[in-house]
């Protein structure tokens, strides 16, 4: 997988080579897309482990079910924790989670575990 995730940043950084991608190395993005997917890993396998629905993403997000997504993003919210609800979407019972750094994940699963009463 991790492979694949290298392949086509490569290929994206050769696709815009021209344009301002001229100024970020190769390393930077990398890295990027490198510690995206590690986080990715963190957020499934807790998300495994509170059995909770996601989808999995090629971007940096990740779509969690949580019941009532409004709810849980207003809850967050007072927390300090930003998510996105989908009920604008058709998808009222989810939540969009971006990957952040890792404080900010670490910070956001403890969030959402106190907000669905696991913790």
């Amino acid at each position: 997988m991790i492979l694949i995730v290298l392949i086509i940043a490569m290929a994206g950084l050769k696709y815009f080579e021209v344009s301002y991608m001229e100024s970020i190395s190769w390393w930077w993005i990398i890295g990027l897309f490198f510690v995206t997917f590690v986080w990715f890993e963190f957020f499934e396998r807790a998300l495994r482990d509170l059995k909770l629905e996601y989808v999995p993403s090629a971007a940096n997000f990740i779509l969690v079910r949580v019941g009532k997504g409004q709810k849980v993003f207003e809850s967050l919210q007072q927390q300090g924790v930003i998510v996105r609800p989908m009920g604008g979407y058709q998808l009222p019972e989810w939540i969009r989670i971006t990957i952040g750094t890792p404080q900010e994940n670490k910070r956001c699963l403890e969030a959402l575990k106190t907000v669905l009463g696991q913790n």
